[in-house]
């Protein structure tokens, strides 16, 4: 088998450098790196250049005298090759070209890596699915990347022209709840939520709320990684939402005449939905290798993940909090797919022994990195949790607010809502109970 190379388009890129120093620094922006090169001569030549750049000399005969000092430049061709480098290079306004050439076959290189590598572990017995996973992951960082530096002149001429025309800047895709979504603006595409209580609040359900919205009255696709129930049991609480049908009817199949034709719409309305519900227990780079493919084949632009301390371990020597930093790590790399990301997270139990048990910025357990990278906590809190049972009597027990403990761009003020428990929601005070 022929290894993917051209050293041609590797002489033209050392050739160019040499001919002007700082088309090193675009080089390297664009993605080139020693172990992109296939020819150890010319990885050897790289070393010296990055070299004689950071001391301020990058010249011939200052790359000659590293590689001789290094016992290397005959190992390089001698001092013929290097010359010879820059009549390898027939344009520097082509360069680009041959960056993109070497990139792209770097990447065919760590694919035939990782394919060999997978056969291999699955000849061992290795779990399939995790391979595939790893393989999957794999593959889709070996797609081309656009450049992540520019000129100033760049970005903010793009930022000018989109006022001036009147086009839409960062994606915010709609919660549901009307004084959510003034509150802390929806969700930010490119950026992670995270979404608290305590044990029983509703933090998931209001979740899944959101991700429902958006598939079935938006038709935005998405992923749902349920790590705390099954694809059914999901299936049930969003009928129930959808139906206004009591989620304990749902699950006992307890159904009256008059419930099924409003339940047969909600089945028509989730059976078209375009969302994705995943039950299994990933590990965090497993997670972010499923949504790696999803937004790949599906196209989504939302994902939840429900929730963060159910996320196994990567590693056995994890501690809790090496767990959900990677967990973190993992959310802000999928947010970067040009995706909402949503993860909901568990409080620490000492909120409990609080006077004021609402949801302060600091009390997700074992969740410095996680709220470190988070745009917007939603704290969800409802004082029937926490009253004796003459309160819950009033009627109280449907109170409920929704916290922004967190928020960078919007208003970050406290919303009530009504906890309608029995469907599964929570509803807006302002209109008469359903999903708005």
């Amino acid at each position: 088998m022929i290894v993917p190379h051209d050293v041609g388009a590797e002489r033209a890129i050392l050739g160019a450098v040499l001919l002007r120093p700082d088309t090193l620094h675009h080089a390297e922006a664009a993605g080139i790196e020693r172990s992109a090169l296939y020819s150890e001569a010319h990885r050897l030549i790289w070393e010296v250049l990055r070299e004689a750049d950071e001391a301020g000399h990058v010249d011939i005969v200052t790359v000659a005298g590293a590689l001789e000092r290094r016992g290397k430049l005959d190992a390089v061709g001698g001092y013929s090759y290097l010359v010879g480098l820059s009549a390898a290079t027939p344009t520097l306004s082509g360069v680009e070209r041959y960056i993109e050439v070497v990139l792209s076959l770097s990447r065919a290189r760590s694919l035939l890596v990782a394919m060999a590598e997978a056969q291999g572990r699955l000849a061992d017995g290795d779990d399939a699915d995790e391979v595939a996973a790893v393989l999957q992951s794999t593959i889709t960082e070996g797609a081309a990347m656009s450049s992540t530096a520019s000129l100033e002149a760049d970005s903010v001429g793009e930022v000018y022209a989109e006022l001036r025309e009147g086009r839409r800047g960062a994606e915010v895709l709609p919660t549901g709840l009307r004084e959510l979504d003034e509150a802390v603006e929806g969700l930010l595409v490119g950026d992670v939520t995270v979404i608290t209580g305590d044990t029983g609040s509703g933090k998931s359900a209001l979740a899944d709320q959101i991700a429902m919205h958006l598939a079935v009255e938006h038709r935005v696709p998405g992923g749902y990684f349920a790590f705390e129930m099954t694809r059914k049991q999901m299936s049930e609480r969003r009928l129930a939402r959808l139906a206004s049908v009591p989620y304990g009817f749902i699950r006992r199949r307890d159904i009256r005449s008059t419930q099924l034709p409003h339940i047969a719409k909600a089945y028509q309305q989730l059976s078209e939905a375009p969302v994705v519900t995943d039950e299994a227990m990933y590990t965090a780079p497993q997670w972010l290798a499923k949504v790696r493919a999803g937004v790949a084949r599906y196209g989504w632009r939302w994902v939840v993940l429900d929730h963060a301390h159910l996320v196994p371990a990567s590693d056995v020597g994890q501690s809790p909090d090496q767990r959900i930093a990677e967990v973190a790590e993992s959310a802000k790399r999928a947010a970067k797919l040009g995706v909402a990301v949503v993860v909901v997270a568990q409080m620490n139990a000492q909120v409990r022994r609080r006077p004021d048990k609402r949801p302060e910025r600091g009390d997700v357990k074992y969740g410095g990195a996680l709220e470190q990278i988070a745009t917007t906590i939603l704290g969800v809190y409802r004082p029937a949790q926490y009253a004796d049972d003459s309160a819950k009597k009033t009627g109280a027990e449907a109170h409920a607010e929704l916290i922004p403990a967190k928020t960078r761009f919007a208003t970050g003020r406290t919303v009530g809502v009504r906890w309608a428990g029995d469907y599964q929601r929570f509803d807006s005070l302002f209109n008469d109970g359903g999903w708005e």
